[in-house]
């Protein structure tokens, strides 16, 4: 049945929906999300190459924006909910954060964009 499928425009349909998704104005990459690194893991990335100066300016956008001393925040919160579940939100907040610093860890050590500092 598959070989019956006719999978050659599957790449440019890909390719589409990824320009009609990726946001490359870094002002807005806070507001909406769905920047360049959510889309490119790598510089072998089939995408890289149409975004390249894109993900260089997250990246740098990324090693700027982190707190001294810390992680990057969540940008989202539970609104009206928040209060009423405060120790939720709380653990919760903290497992995204986490999961935010093990995503953009990964993005910037992909792209050779680490600097390792002694810690001795």
């Amino acid at each position: 049945m598959l070989d019956q499928f006719d999978a050659a425009f599957l790449p440019e349909t890909a390719r589409k929906m990824v320009r009609n998704t990726i946001v490359t104005d870094s002002t807005k990459w806070v507001e909406v999300g769905r920047s360049p690194l959510e889309y490119i893991e790598s510089p072998s990335s089939a995408y890289y190459n149409d975004y390249k100066d894109a993900v260089q300016q997250e990246l740098d956008y990324l090693i700027k924006s982190r707190p001294e001393q810390s992680v990057w925040g969540i940008t989202w919160s539970w609104y009206d909910n928040q209060e009423k579940y405060s120790n939720a939100f709380a653990i919760s907040e903290n497992w995204w954060k986490s999961k935010l610093a093990i995503s953009t860890m990964r993005s910037l050590k992909n792209f050779n964009r680490l600097e390792l500092k002694s810690f001795y």
